[in-house]
């Protein structure tokens, strides 16, 4: 009877732990995925600064610039396809966080989508800019020195959200690591050999 009661319980531990399972898996693999477009973003943008020369050697005109074909465009649009692809795992996170019974974990991950959220609108804002700057610079008889202005307040932009990015990542992984864990405390729960009960589950 006791062995009955064990195997009992193990088969219930299991069914709660794959109660669970779908919505801290599906949520770890949007933040994963969150995690990598924000990669791309960043690897572009290391990319920017030789393109944007490379699009000036070949026109000195600046004429170039406002080309979505040039490398510059072909950069920035890479960027934009990385942000919208972020903010559909954004929509699917926030849908799964709520599917979350641990209600800690549920607020960490909501936290996370907020600053998520804040984050790609600042960035989305910011690309438009950008773009606006390169159609700008790139009209007859323009110069960079005629949009010094703009070019300072990009890169001021920039700066804020390049700190503003730092403090994502550590909530990006703070809730990465949660869920992580969660995972392994329903397994640890679903496994027989791990249970510290008084039943015999041999």
């Amino acid at each position: 009877m006791v062995k009955k009661l064990g195997l009992l319980l193990v088969m219930v531990f299991a069914l709660v732990a794959c109660g669970k399972q779908p919505a801290e898996q599906s949520a770890l693999e949007n933040i994963e995925t969150i995690t990598s477009q924000l990669n791309q973003i960043q690897a572009q943008e290391s990319e920017l600064q030789s393109h944007f020369e490379t699009d000036i050697s070949q026109d000195s005109s600046l004429s170039r610039l406002g080309d979505k074909n040039s490398q510059t465009g072909k950069n920035l649009k890479l960027r934009e396809e990385a942000t919208q692809k972020a903010i559909k795992e954004l929509t699917a996170l926030k849908q799964v966080s709520e599917k979350v019974e641990d209600e800690g974990l549920r607020q960490s991950l909501n936290e996370t989508a907020s600053q998520v959220e804040q984050y790609l609108n600042d960035y989305q804002n910011f690309l438009e800019e950008e773009d606006q700057y390169y159609q700008e610079i790139g009209e007859k008889d323009a110069t960079i020195d005629t949009f010094e202005d703009t070019m300072a307040a990009l890169n001021e932009k920039h700066v804020n959200l390049q700190n503003q990015l730092k403090n994502l990542e550590s909530q990006l992984e703070k809730s990465r690591q949660a869920l992580q864990d969660a995972q392994n405390k329903d397994q640890a729960l679903a496994d027989p050999h791990t249970h510290k009960g008084g039943y015999d589950f041999v």
